[in-house]
């Protein structure tokens, strides 16, 4: 069985577009200001208030399309594959 490789990172850039994923979980790590995510071009969003998590999942052979994180003080901390 293979393994999936996964990545940690802290992002404090506004806005971060992550592109090509199969999974991804965000955690609002400030602890004053909400973060917002998106899909790219959608103009969808919703709003991560401090220490809220999201986690998304593509089905089995796909990608999640491009996700937009951002906000004031940035500070998302995120698991991705």
């Amino acid at each position: 069985m293979a393994i999936q490789q996964v990545q940690i990172k802290t992002i404090t850039t506004s806005p971060t577009t992550l592109s090509g994923l199969n999974t991804l979980s965000v955690l609002n790590g400030s602890s004053s200001n909400s973060l917002t995510i998106g899909l790219d071009g959608s103009g969808e969003t919703i709003t991560l208030n401090s220490g809220q998590t999201l986690t998304l999942n593509a089905y089995s052979g796909f990608t999640l399309p491009d996700i937009v994180i951002s906000g004031t003080t940035l500070l998302a901390q995120v698991v991705y594959s």
